[in-house]
């Protein structure tokens, strides 16, 4: 999708690149007068979801769904993976595709299907990569909160997991077209990132619903899509209250280094102690599902465009120094722990790690390590050579909680 912006353009910074406003207005011209027809705007639905969703509809055994699961590398890699993971685990591994579509159900594989196909438009690279993996995040982690909470209120859980995954998978779309727009005019405009988080927002939800349409989702998921930030959507059902409610506790885990029923327990939308129990214990497996879509060899992208920090003051160094290795997908990471406070670890090394990227952090500090999982943050390049990295503990379990804690503690 091609966009253009006036030829005179006031606002035009000292190279001639359009400034913020015009190319804003001519953008979202663009998008208005293609989303009804959805062409460079609405992505296909995933054509391996489809070969599945023909299979469940006809009630093929797991070993045929197993095979078509395995005609696709990438869906198998990611199925194996999610089966293995925390969400799912049984007390024996699945060694093969048949062994994990038994794991995780029919039903279950064409849910993973579908995200394993978003997955690639979400973390594809790309100068808004750093944006696109933190709304991805958010969305896996919403589609996972929906789906529990919906098996204890007794709703459809196909239903709430696509909900939780797709309601704001419009905010991906837009950036991809974005990206679209830049490599069609080739040239980047002067527009900063929080605009283009903004134009995200006011133009996911059409877009979303647009989605919906396409790919035929049922009616009901094509409303709540369409209304989820809407007010007096009562009558919609138990659906947006479901979807706002998940919102809210993945908010939280975006905050808080580990989510406890304590935590929850204000929270609202939730409506007992067994849901916020329930939801203590599932939000320290959601890292690993996350990690269970990553791409083991992701294409290097080095125009990625950095993403504006959480609000806070940066994080000053301590007089520490302890050894720490990242784990960015199968890479190993050397590093230092320079500061470590309640909710941040600082770490320095000679290597770039990507910004809003899920990573296993091991800090060697005696008596044991502290494996965890966290989310990068800030990410600076000193003078001196080494890359200053700001980390967010991100959904610690109880364990990992109280020796980070300790760890955190003042001294």
């Amino acid at each position: 999708m091609q966009v253009r912006a006036a030829d005179s353009d006031p606002g035009a910074d000292a190279e001639g690149r359009p400034g913020i406003e015009s190319w804003v207005q001519a953008f979202e011209r663009q998008i208005s007068l293609r989303l009804p027809s959805g062409d460079d705007v609405v992505p296909a639905y995933p054509a391996v979801a489809a070969k599945i969703q023909e299979l469940v509809a006809q009630r093929a055994d797991l070993a045929e769904i197993a095979r078509a699961v395995g005609a696709d590398s990438a869906l198998a890699a990611d199925v194996l993976r999610c089966a293995n993971s925390a969400m799912y685990r049984r007390a024996q591994p699945a060694e093969t595709l048949t062994q994990a579509v038994t794991h995780v159900g029919a039903h279950q594989v064409l849910r993973l299907a579908l995200a394993s196909g978003l997955a690639a438009r979400a973390l594809a690279s790309g100068p808004l990569a750093p944006l696109r993996r933190r709304y991805w995040i958010d969305a896996l982690a919403g589609a996972a909160v929906c789906q529990e909470l919906a098996q204890l209120r007794r709703l459809p859980s196909s239903h709430a997991f696509l909900l939780g995954l797709l309601h704001d998978f419009g905010k991906i779309v837009v950036l991809r077209a974005i990206e679209s727009s830049w490599r069609d005019a080739g040239a980047r405009p002067a527009v900063q990132v929080d605009a283009l988080d903004q134009l995200a927002e006011r133009h996911h939800v059409a877009i979303g619903a647009a989605l919906a349409r396409s790919w035929k989702f049922p009616d009901l998921i094509q409303e709540v899509i369409a209304v989820h930030h809407s007010d007096g959507v009562a009558s919609f059902g138990p659906f947006p209250e479901l979807v706002a409610t998940s919102d809210r506790v993945v908010d939280h885990l975006g905050r808080l280094p580990a989510v406890t029923a304590e935590d929850l327990g204000d929270l609202p939308g939730l409506k007992s102690d067994e849901e916020r129990a329930s939801l203590a214990r599932l939000l320290p497996t959601i890292p690993e599902f996350v990690a269970s879509f990553e791409k083991e060899s992701p294409a290097a992208s080095h125009e990625e465009v950095t993403v504006p920090c959480s609000p806070g003051p940066k994080v000053e160094p301590q007089s520490i120094s302890i050894p720490a290795k990242v784990t960015l997908r199968k890479r190993l990471i050397d590093c230092v722990a320079i500061a470590i406070h309640p909710d941040a670890l600082v770490v320095t090394g000679t290597e770039e790690i990507p910004e809003h990227q899920l990573v296993r952090v091991t800090l060697l500090h005696p008596p044991q390590p502290l494996e965890m999982w966290c989310l990068t943050r800030r990410v600076e390049s000193r003078d001196d050579g080494w890359i200053r990295v700001e980390l967010h503990p991100f959904a610690l379990d109880r364990a990992c909680q109280k020796r980070w804690v300790e760890l955190a503690a003042p001294r």
